[in-house]
């Protein structure tokens, strides 16, 4: 009798991600159902439909709120209603919000929608995921990212036709868009001229040209990291969250000079609360 094992995690991710690779612009095998994606614990409870959700009780930076009028709780892994066919590869997280990129390159959020961090113009809360349209671009999402009140991607560089770098799972550079509220922190979105809500996502401009591979959201900051090893990040500062060793806002993209001078690259990078 031949013993099947199982794939290791590490197996998984990168047949994920190479399946990834290979399907761009191609039909996925019949032979490979998409990936669905389950959820669990609390969840923003939307189902009341179009309105914008109450604050009172909302949590910060990825907390939990049991008395919250607006959560439901769900007490084991749940299929995410209308991502059955999307073929999800990745998933990304926010307070009452989330996004998830398909593997043909396309952007989804759900939950709630105030403050415009789901990227739809309505501002309505979306039980059923709802895709991100980028203005005047066509353009493969590479990565996503959720804050509190904000949500990031990372979107195929102009003059790419393929951004995915083969083997580790790893992505090839791109630009940065960002959608969401600028008021809930300083420089929450890295674009200094902008004061009202972003409903649609805006590209952001970095200090010198960088292709950015990731990107990671706190509540009240964000992070990146670009191709060359340089990492990024924006937002409130009071608390040393952004590395520049300042109690600082950064009202745009800033490099962390720590790195640079120590002669060091980022690989990855990731926000908590402060």
């Amino acid at each position: 009798n031949a013993e099947v094992q199982s794939p290791s995690l590490r197996e998984r991710e990168g047949g994920l991600e190479s399946r990834t690779v290979s399907s761009f612009g191609v039909a996925a095998p019949p032979s490979e159902p998409p990936s669905e994606v389950f959820l669990w614990g609390w969840r923003a409870d939307v189902r009341g439909g179009g309105g914008t959700a109450s604050s009172s009780a909302a949590p910060s930076g990825g907390g939990f709120a049991v008395a919250a009028p607006k959560y439901a709780r769900v007490d084991v892994p749940s299929a995410v209603r209308g991502m059955e066919a999307l073929d999800v590869v990745e998933v990304s997280l926010g307070a009452r919000h989330a996004a998830a990129r398909t593997r043909d390159g396309a952007a989804y959020t759900w939950g709630d929608g105030k403050g415009g961090k789901l990227g739809n113009p309505s501002g309505q809360d979306a039980e059923i995921p709802v895709k991100v349209e980028i203005s005047g671009v066509a353009r493969k999402v590479l990565t996503v990212a959720c804050g509190s009140s904000h949500s990031v991607a990372v979107v195929e560089d102009a003059n790419a036709a393929l951004s995915f770098s083969q083997g580790d799972g790893a992505v090839g550079g791109g630009d940065c868009v960002v959608w969401g509220d600028p008021n809930a922190a300083p420089g929450l979105l890295g674009r200094p001229d902008t004061r009202s809500v972003m409903w649609f996502p805006g590209f952001l401009t970095f200090p010198s040209p960088a292709k950015i591979v990731q990107a990671s959201c706190g509540p009240y900051h964000t992070a990146c990291v670009a191709e060359d090893g340089a990492c990024f990040t924006w937002g409130e500062g009071s608390f040393l969250a952004l590395g520049h060793g300042e109690r600082k806002c950064e009202p745009a993209p800033r490099v962390i000079e720590t790195f640079k001078r120590d002669r060091r690259v980022a690989l990855r990078v990731a926000c908590g609360v402060w």
